[in-house]
């Protein structure tokens, strides 16, 4: 990869770090809100070998966000990481 290859990566790196920051955040927000307003709905998820059971649905929300926050970390360290080892950063 020349330069100009790892720049245009790094910039897309950086918008989908961005917007999938912006989704967590999103629905944090949303699931705070409905526990606050009093969401009583029994509600289950199993997501990527999580999984959750509440009977608000704020609180499965919440969950979602936060497993999406950790996943995208996860998956960012790792290209950068196989990017160092390839030398190009």
């Amino acid at each position: 990869m020349n330069s100009v290859d790892v720049k245009s990566l790094m910039h897309i790196l950086k918008i989908k770090l961005i917007l999938d920051f912006i989704v967590s955040i999103t629905f944090l927000i949303s699931g705070v809100w409905l526990v606050s307003v009093g969401s009583p709905i029994e509600t289950s998820i199993a997501i990527f070998g999580q999984s959750v059971s509440s009977a608000d649905a704020g609180v499965t929300v919440i969950f979602l966000s936060a497993v999406i926050l950790i996943l995208v970390t996860r998956r960012l360290m790792t290209t950068a990481e196989y990017l160092i080892k390839a030398g190009t950063l």
